[in-house]
């Protein structure tokens, strides 16, 4: 983990440092919009319009991907005003792109340990460094303008109650078998909803694994652990009913509910941090929301 950091912060801080890309950052390039001040080249809107699919970006700028665009310019001036990076421009991040693939790919060649991909394709590399970038704003304006009123907070947990809520206990069991006819199946469906018992003779001679699954705030239940159909069932199912999940197409699974029971809220002094975040972010982005509505866009 502290190894990931401080690559983390190896490209933050390298992201456009002024001394390694003043030359390639100078390189000239038509400015054809700015967005609160901030410069797009052409190189740089001819970027978005590929990545967006979306060859005339400036004629749609009130679509998705004008507002990401205006968004990511926005985070940019802001970091530069935080210093967090000195030089935002198009060709500098192009240019530190290339120098951290080189370093990643040398690291990989001397067998070091790297996280993520060993070359950063221009997309993955700058949401990376976007999001990254992110964090650290989120960080600044906490520092800047903390949230010390508990009664708002209070307020935001009532609000987001669904959030701080226990895990249920739930008791399942599962019965997967080889692929019968559908009559076999529902009349193992048919007994179940007319006794709750599992009756398993209409599976003739086929062997059936059959499982008991418990789980609660203690023992949550785990997508990782569960097949994706599985988990969907075992997530909404309701006590006393039946879900039929092809697991494939050579079996069958049924998942019967034995009991469930709907857990309790957790307390506003048990949660209070969550709660700060939750409203932190969601502060973030209604900040950021409202520099994108309210950036001023002119085209030279």
């Amino acid at each position: 983990m502290m190894m990931r950091l401080l690559l983390l912060s190896f490209l933050i801080i390298g992201l456009l440092s002024a001394e390694s890309v003043t030359a390639y950052s100078q390189e000239p390039s038509i400015v054809v919009v700015t967005i609160d001040g901030e410069a797009v080249t052409q190189k740089e809107l001819s970027y978005w319009q590929r990545r967006y699919r979306l060859p005339d970006l400036l004629q749609h700028q009130q679509s998705e991907a004008f507002s990401e665009l205006k968004r990511y310019k926005l985070i940019l001036k802001l970091a530069r005003e935080y210093d967090l990076v000195r030089d935002v421009s198009y060709a500098a991040m192009l240019k530190n792109r290339v120098e951290v693939n080189k370093s990643r790919q040398k690291m990989k060649a001397e067998g070091r340990v790297i996280y993520g991909p060993v070359t950063y394709s221009q997309d993955v590399y700058m949401d990376f460094i976007t999001s990254n970038l992110e964090i650290k704003l989120r960080a600044a304006l906490k520092r800047e303008n903390p949230v010390e009123d508990v009664a708002l907070l209070q307020k935001q947990y009532n609000d987001n109650i669904r959030h701080y809520k226990k895990a249920d206990t739930i008791h399942v069991e599962s019965l997967t078998f080889p692929v019968l006819s559908n009559e076999a199946v529902q009349q193992i469906i048919q007994t179940w909803n007319d006794t709750k018992q599992i009756d398993v003779s209409a599976l003739g001679e086929e062997q059936a694994k059959r499982q008991d699954w418990h789980f609660s705030e203690d023992r949550p239940i785990s997508e990782g652990e569960l097949d994706a159909p599985f988990f969907q069932a075992v997530q909404t199912i309701k006590q006393g009913e039946v879900i039929k999940v092809d697991e494939n197409g050579d079996a069958v699974t049924l998942v019967f509910c034995h009991a469930r029971q709907d857990g309790d809220n957790h307390s506003f002094e048990r949660v209070k941090s969550q709660v700060q975040r939750l409203y932190e972010q969601q502060r973030y982005e209604i900040f950021m929301q409202k520099m994108v509505d309210n950036a001023v866009v002119v085209m030279p």
